[in-house]
C-alpha cells in the first residue's frame, strides 16, 4: 500500500501542526458557505452583520485572513452555526 504524504507526517510535528490549521481553517470556511447558502445570505449580507466590508468577508471565505475565535463565533452566531467539539 503507498503511504500518502499525511501518512508520513510524524503525529506532533510542525508539519502536522500546520497540516491540522490549515484543515480547520477549511472546515470552518466550508462549513460557513454551506449556512450562507442554506440561509438564502450573500457576502454582503453576512458584512452588514459583522460590521466588515464584502471585501473582507470574501477574504474570511477564503481562508486568506487570520480570525480570532471572536470572530469565528460571531459568523456562527450570525449563520445560525453551533461549534461542535468531541
Amino acid at each position: 500500500m503507498t503511504k500518502t504524504l499525511i501518512d508520513n507526517l510524524a503525529y506532533g510535528s510542525e508539519e502536522m501542526k500546520f497540516y491540522r490549521q490549515e484543515m480547520l481553517i477549511l472546515d470552518f470556511t466550508e462549513a460557513a458557505c454551506y449556512a450562507m447558502e442554506d440561509a438564502g445570505m450573500s457576502n454582503k449580507d453576512l458584512a452588514l452583520k459583522l460590521g466588515r466590508s464584502k471585501g473582507y468577508v470574501t477574504l474570511m471565505l477564503d481562508g486568506r485572513t487570520r480570525l480570532t475565535i471572536r470572530q469565528m463565533s460571531d459568523i456562527m452566531f450570525y449563520l445560525g452555526m453551533k461549534a461542535e467539539f468531541k
